[in-house]
């Protein structure tokens, strides 16, 4: 993960983001998969608001794996539970969005220099 030359607040974040990840995926202290998977979904879109978006995306392959299906089924239920979360997730949705336009644009931009 490239973090050379992030501001000093960022590293901390990313210092707490690390300790935050390593909690929850203790799996003696949460009590089940979808609550794991949510945290993770929850780490994922403070990575990808860092401009982290390689970790966010991991997180979200490991919350999935943990919890198969959760990104389609259980996740929607804890949005209608939670409004805080459901803000969340579809801030996390836009900003996929964003990557995946970005790197679309980036790929046929060097798709027409060769």
């Amino acid at each position: 993960m490239k973090v050379s030359g992030l501001p000093k607040e960022h590293l901390q974040l990313i210092a707490e983001l690390e300790t935050m990840e390593a909690f929850f995926m203790n799996k003696d202290l949460l009590s089940t998969p979808e609550i794991i998977a949510q945290s993770l979904t929850c780490l994922a879109h403070d990575w990808i608001q860092l401009g982290l978006e390689e970790k966010g995306h991991e997180l979200l392959l490991k919350a999935d794996k943990i919890c198969p299906g959760y990104h389609k089924n259980k996740m929607l239920d804890h949005m209608k539970q939670d409004p805080s979360y459901d803000t969340l997730v579809k801030s996390l949705a836009n900003e996929l969005v964003l990557v995946a336009l970005s790197t679309a644009r980036d790929n046929n931009l060097e798709r027409f220099r060769r």
